[in-house]
């Protein structure tokens, strides 16, 4: 019984409007995401704070003498597009955020000239006073984060969004284009990535097949600048392995364990240094000792400086003495002071382990412990191994990846639809750059439509805001649409999401996302209807709503022109009825079919107050009472015989009022009660 209220359908509509036309071959477009996508780039640049603002601080530390260096590192230093930022930036993402670090420590890696075993720590919350206007990357993630759920989340624009549903039809959306040059640039990036680690990973596996660890060793430091270069740049590319911290903690990790083996045998040689000097000094204060004692002290000291035994023995011993101080106890004072020297001056992998092996045969004749480097060459032959392992299936991927990607261009070439080809490149394009990765086509609006859209914009940059009258002057609303927006944006996710978005964005940069709104079918006369609108129409009639509509609000970022075409985002929809004054009700009746028959007794109900109308609780409590009298008139005699009740009998009940406006069977009216009364009463 309760029937659906009936009204006039208003259709929301909330868009984002992006340049068209482009061209993905501009040299700016240095981001594989962003020759695919130059539109979404170029107006993420207008919202999105300038590269060189948006920084982090980097700080080096040096293990050997704590010493620390502090870098800085922009967006701009690490080349990333502000569409890049949309994907890379994630939050929520902890693989987003493994690759930025990734990024930075190549960039500062490759930027100075650091040791190896140099540990980099990054901070991405602090303010960096020398940078004006200075966004840190941590702060930056909340514009992201919005950024993301409104434009990530949404589908690119159609023809029938820019219509009415009743209006809209599959025609309308036939001149749909992408250009295949957004693709096939992507494609080629990564075919020339492709070829490069090809030819990488050949001369790295050709040296490990034919085991040539000395030239593998020498080129290890070039091999892992190839190699993490390699990977940063497919690194913008979906769903490959490209991590390159496990590279650098591996070059850290050999290059420090190197560093320990200097240290102890730098720490070994002066405790035998200590030793042969004291040996030498309780020489010395025994003069009076016989050569042959002297001669067996003097050998004795001997061993702890050479591996070497002096054969045949000088003939004095004070010669002798002379040239173990001056000869061998200075090659070994030599040999570690070298390894001093070299342990602080060492910078590359490559050049630390040559080093070390080089004075390999030298401290063979000075000590008899041996140098142990076997184990570390190893180690930067099993890293070596490693980059190969991890080239060889990120080949095999990519391959495959791009045979699939020409498969759908040849497909995309032979179709004639262009709402088809579009879908097909479409569907390329997050095969190239991840399933989640924003590729807007764009279409033509049909004639009529386009006319209708040109007719309700208006001859200005910008919409005709003539049907904002009524709230402006009249209800005094300064800003309307900005009141709906904050209003809806309470309601609906993604508008809270696009006011976010504007809020954080004026907070970083004073840019602004103003919101357009249209009203179809387009009439001159007719108030915006997002707000309150009149009760009657400026002749005193009552202002009557008798059509649909579809209120399309949107952002463009360059106006509109209906001769162009048009591309963009569909943010959000919904759908709300203005009620009807007036509504047609009925009732229906269930009943058992096969069992069907004439009521015996039929229910007038009447309203307890003359209002105009029924409240449906008048109604059910009027059903309430009849059921609740309908008990008491069906007591029988039989029912109360035997009870105390009985004496009461006959009995009957029945609607009685208070003045004698209708029929009823008040007996104490009907007997005059009251007149008997008042005699009763003046008798007495």
């Amino acid at each position: 019984v309760r029937t659906p209220r009936s009204g006039v359908t208003l259709n929301h509509r909330v868009a984002l409007h992006l340049t068209v036309g482009l061209d993905p071959h501009d040299p700016a477009l240095t981001s594989p995401r962003a020759k695919a996508e130059p539109a979404l780039n170029e107006w993420l640049t207008g919202i999105l704070p300038p590269p060189d603002t948006v920084a982090c601080t980097v700080t080096v530390t040096d293990p050997l003498d704590a010493s620390q260096v502090t870098k800085t590192v922009t967006q701009h230093d690490l080349g990333l597009l502000p569409i890049d930022l949309l994907y890379i930036l994630d939050p929520d993402d902890t693989r987003a955020g493994r690759a930025l670090d990734d990024l930075i420590e190549a960039h500062v890696i490759s930027t100075l000239t650091l040791r190896p075993n140099a540990e980099l720590a990054i901070t991405y919350r602090d303010r960096i006073p020398a940078i004006t206007g200075h966004v840190p990357f941590f702060e930056l993630s909340a514009l992201i984060r919005a950024l993301r759920s409104m434009l990530l989340r949404s589908r690119p624009l159609r023809a029938t969004d820019m219509a009415m549903s009743q209006e809209s039809n599959e025609e309308a959306d036939v001149d749909v284009a992408l250009a295949p040059e957004r693709i096939t640039l992507v494609r080629d990036r990564l075919a020339g990535h492709l070829a490069d680690l090809t030819t990488f990973h050949a001369a790295l596996q050709a040296r490990l097949d034919a085991e040539q660890t000395a030239q593998i060793v020498t080129e290890i430091d070039q091999t892992i600048e190839d190699f993490t270069g390699l990977m940063i740049a497919l690194g913008a590319f979906a769903g490959l392995d490209t991590g390159t911290t496990t590279v650098f903690a591996d070059r850290r990790r050999i290059f420090a364990a190197m560093l320990d083996l200097l240290q102890a045998s730098v720490e070994r040689w002066n405790g035998r240094l200590g030793e042969f000097d004291q040996a030498i000094t309780d020489y010395n204060a025994a003069p009076t000792a016989s050569d042959e004692q002297k001669f067996l002290a003097l050998q004795m000291a001997e061993r702890l400086v050479s591996t070497e035994r002096t054969d045949p023995l000088p003939a004095l011993p004070d010669a002798f003495r002379d040239d173990l101080v001056n000869t061998k106890r200075a090659a070994l004072a030599a040999q570690r002071d070298s390894f001093v020297a070299l342990r602080t001056a060492a910078a590359t992998l490559s050049g630390l382990h040559n080093s070390i092996g080089a004075a390999t045969a030298v401290i063979a004749t000075l000590d008899p412990a041996e140098v142990k480097l076997a184990e570390h060459t190893k180690q930067i032959v099993v890293l070596a191994q490693d980059m190969a392992r991890r080239a060889a299936p990120l080949i095999a991927d990519i391959t495959a990846r791009l045979a699939r990607v020409q498969s759908q261009l040849d497909a995309a070439d032979a179709e004639a639809s262009g709402k088809k080809k579009a879908e097909i490149l479409t569907g390329t394009a997050k095969l190239l750059l991840g399933e989640n990765f924003q590729i807007i086509p764009d279409f033509r609006l049909p004639a009529m439509q386009a006319d209708e859209w040109g007719n309700a914009w208006g001859p200005g940059p910008t919409a005709d805001q003539a049907m904002l009258d009524y709230l402006q002057t009249d209800l005094g609303r300064r800003f309307p649409v900005d009141d709906w927006f904050a209003g809806v944006a309470r309601v609906r996710e993604k508008m809270h999401d696009l006011e976010t978005a504007g809020h954080l964005a004026a907070a970083f940069t004073g840019a602004e996302m103003p919101l357009q709104p249209l009203q179809f079918p387009y009439r001159p006369d007719t108030p915006w209807l997002g707000l309150e609108f009149p009760g009657t129409t400026p002749g005193g009639a009552p202002f009557q709503i008798d059509e649909d509509k579809l209120l399309y609000t949107a952002h463009f970022a360059d106006g509109f022109d209906k001769n162009q075409r048009q591309a963009g985002l569909l943010l959000d929809e919904w759908t709300e009825v203005i009620p009807s004054r007036t509504e047609d009700t009925g009732l229906a009746f269930h009943y058992d079919r096969p069992n069907s028959e004439p009521p015996q007794t039929m229910l007038l109900a009447l309203p307890p107050k003359y209002t105009g109308g029924w409240r449906w609780q008048d109604l059910v409590d009027t059903v309430h009472e009849t059921m609740d009298l309908a008990k008491k008139r069906a007591i029988e005699p039989d029912h109360i015989d035997t009870l105390a009740y009985a004496r009461f009998l006959p009995a009957l009940i029945s609607a009685v009022t208070l003045h004698p406006i209708t029929a009823s069977l008040n007996f104490a009216f009907n007997n005059n009660l009251a007149s008997v009364l008042a005699e009763a009463e003046g008798d007495n």
